[in-house]
């Protein structure tokens, strides 16, 4: 039996919106794979529209890039914080969409382009991007020191609602006392106003189950005759077979709600416009500069996106007839029409709408404080290669020297160490230990120093008024975008990122903004539920 390419390439559909919702964010990864090896994300070149207070940009320190497809070893390498890239290195994604709240600072709002490579130095994946955030980890290398390296496309952009303060001083859209959906302040979304009556039915679907079947009946025999015309074709292969319908729970909520039809009618209606409307520079997508020739560091290109600020800013000033909402839209236009036809990943991590810094309330102002001068990161003295690799060098030499240090003192807390700054880490260590301690959980702290570098890991605690508008904010913006093809969300509860009072609340928003804009969405919630005492 013979199989043409095409027969094996084309993607098929899901008959409703997979939604998944883990706890730690590295979990969603098990779930791309399976959409991929079931067909319905193609392999490569996809797109992942991140929604999140932090990038998720890093890559575990020292993953050998051979071992990214031992999917077991991959999954046991990744965490919450790196779990992004290698899908880059594996070829899987080639555009990373992060849209951050308004109090994130880690990167500016930029479009850049940079690789993902194998070191030929240490085999491990490393990047020839030279923003602060990756070389003060130490995963800088200059390009000619990659092989097999991937492209990248990073966009950045901050989400600021209409009416959000902004260091004291609150936005506010010239059309202010006109209704839009993200000027909302009651607890109700747009879907839930008097004028918009919802019945909420909800019942199990077996959609698992039936998929399981399905694909089982009518693709096995493809599969063991046909293979993928790629370098990666048994890596795919083996995740369809080991793991691609075997490992998952399948616990799959469907949410039906017949909406109100103007509701329908005003999101397709958003929908058609964007799509339709004109844009002099519509040829300029995100996606244009595949084909530009890139630097050996990342490469800041042509930017698609206009700051949301900036919109809202230029809309006051010009006093036109529209909101700022819509004028946002617009300055969105070209990434929006970029992701037309495509198959992409929406991802959401719950810590978007509010977020702690775990490690200010596990230690003291005085000790974090002490813990940031020890780690702190000086920056190249230029960008050239040579320098950015001297600095990547010294950063790589203080940050071993302490983790040394740390390892010394558990193993004999009054071993004598060599340091140049070992009165101040003997000093920190003992303030700990007196706090109850019998001994200070000195791994945690070399973690915790490792997110000191040039900026700190974000905290803002949200009021439930700033919630509910990144909620419709969110709203807003997803309803001028096409339909993804699977979306992932993350709790982040378990550190403490997204605060645990505050968790469940999102989730509930999120999954009710979901619903009301595609309708018919099929929910696994792939976490652990806290018991009730």
């Amino acid at each position: 039996m013979s199989c043409k390419v095409e027969n094996i390439m084309k993607l098929r559909k899901y008959k409703h919106l997979p939604v998944t919702v883990v706890e730690d964010h590295n979990e969603v990864i098990p779930y791309i794979h399976r959409a991929i090896a079931s067909r319905h994300l193609p392999v490569e070149n996809l797109t992942l529209v991140h929604f999140d207070s932090h990038p998720d940009m890093l890559i575990p320190l020292e993953l050998d890039a051979d071992k990214v497809f031992d999917k077991e070893l991959l999954y046991e390498s990744t965490s919450i914080e790196n779990w992004i890239l290698p899908a880059v290195y594996a070829g899987h994604i080639n555009h990373v969409v992060w849209l951050k709240p308004p109090w994130c600072e880690q990167f500016n709002d930029k479009t850049i382009t940079f690789y993902v490579g194998q070191c030929t130095k240490t085999g491990y994946i490393r990047t020839t991007c030279k923003e602060s955030y990756f070389v003060s980890e130490t995963l800088y290398v200059p390009e000619d020191q990659l092989r097999n390296k991937k492209s990248l496309t990073f966009t950045i952009k901050t989400v600021i609602p209409v009416d959000w303060n902004v260091g004291g001083d609150t936005i506010v859209s010239k059309d202010a006392q006109e209704t839009t959906p993200l000027q909302e302040t009651s607890n109700s979304l747009p879907c839930e106003s008097s004028s918009l009556k919802c019945e909420k039915n909800i019942q199990l679907l077996s959609n698992f189950d039936h998929e399981k079947e399905e694909y089982g009946a009518r693709e096995n025999s493809a599969i063991e005759e046909c293979r993928y015309p790629l370098s990666n074709y048994s890596y795919i292969d083996k995740l369809k077979v080991e793991s691609g319908f075997q490992n998952f729970k399948s616990e799959n909520h469907v949410n039906k709600r017949s909406c109100h039809q103007s509701n329908r009618e005003e999101i397709a209606l958003k929908r058609q416009k964007t799509h339709l409307n004109d844009d002099s520079e519509g040829n300029n997508s995100i996606h244009s500069t595949d084909n530009q020739s890139r630097g050996t560091d990342c490469e800041e290109t042509v930017d698609p996106f206009k700051s949301i600020s900036d919109s809202v800013t230029n809309d006051t000033e010009a006093g036109s007839g529209s909101n700022a909402v819509t004028q946002t839209v617009e300055k969105f236009k070209n990434f929006m029409e970029s992701l037309d036809g495509k198959h992409f990943i929406l991802d959401i991590d719950l810590d978007f709408f509010s977020t702690k810094n775990p490690f200010k309330e596990m230690y003291s102002p005085q000790q974090y404080l002490t813990l940031k001068d020890l780690y702190h990161f000086n920056k190249p003295d230029g960008n050239s290669d040579e320098d950015v690799e001297l600095c990547v060098h010294k950063r790589h030499r203080q940050l071993v020297s302490l983790k040394e240090v740390f390892n010394c003192l558990m193993k004999d807390k009054d071993a004598i160490i060599d340091h140049p700054r070992k009165d101040d880490i003997l000093a920190l260590v003992k303030d700990l230990t007196c706090e109850g301690m019998k001994t200070a959980d000195l791994d945690l702290l070399h973690e915790a120093g490792c997110t000191c570098d040039d900026t700190e890991l974000p905290h803002y605690v949200s009021t439930e008024s700033e919630i509910l508008k990144l909620v419709d904010a969110t709203q807003e913006l997803l309803s001028h975008l096409p339909k993804p093809t699977i979306v992932t969300i993350a709790r982040s509860s378990n550190d403490d990122y997204c605060p645990k009072d505050q968790v469940d609340f999102i989730q509930n928003k999120v999954l009710e903004t979901l619903q009301d804009l595609y309708l018919e969405i099929s929910v696994t919630m792939d976490y652990d539920e806290p018991s009730v005492q």
